[in-house]
């Protein structure tokens, strides 16, 4: 039986304002690759061996600009599996940055949903300048959606700033 793995990635930027990182802030690891030289470790999420493909989609995905409180941004992401294939595991991945408060960088507010269900980041990688002018958080919220990708199909993916206070 043939196995995929599929990631995909909503491209854009996503200044939304308001809340926390949805993970508490940045992850740690202390099995960082020893080829890594960075201040910051990086992470093995996953390892193993698989028989199969690994399948990676941005569907019609870019740079999206700012997006305004009750504003969303709504991916299309199609994906083809080959006949008997099962899903072992798909990932969304959301990239966001300059996202601020009048002068004041904040973590966003934002909602994602996928094939129509609510869904909350099981990882979230942020990061930011450190000092002024513009020390506006960036980052990465990655979502688990194994469960929504059981089989190929047209997948829409919906990012919505939630946020009460304008940018």
């Amino acid at each position: 039986m043939r196995h995929i793995i599929i990631a995909i990635l909503i491209l854009s930027l996503i200044p939304v304002v308001a809340a926390e990182d949805a993970s508490g802030g940045h992850g740690q690891n202390d099995h960082a690759g020893e080829s890594y030289a960075g201040e910051s470790p990086l992470l093995t999420y996953r390892h193993g061996t698989l028989t199969g493909d690994l399948i990676y989609t941005i569907g019609d995905s870019k740079y999206s600009g700012r997006l305004h409180p009750n504003a969303t941004y709504t991916v299309d992401l199609p994906i083809e599996l080959p006949e008997g294939a099962t899903v072992e595991f798909a990932r969304l991945y959301t990239y966001w940055t300059w996202s601020y408060i009048e002068a004041d960088g904040t973590y966003p507010d934002m909602q994602v949903t996928f094939g129509g269900m609510e869904i909350d980041p099981d990882q979230a990688f942020t990061d930011r300048k450190g000092s002024s002018p513009y020390n506006y958080p960036a980052g990465t919220y990655c979502y688990n959606v194994t469960d929504q990708v059981e089989s190929g199909g047209a997948y829409i993916a919906v990012v919505e700033d939630v946020a009460t206070e304008l940018m």
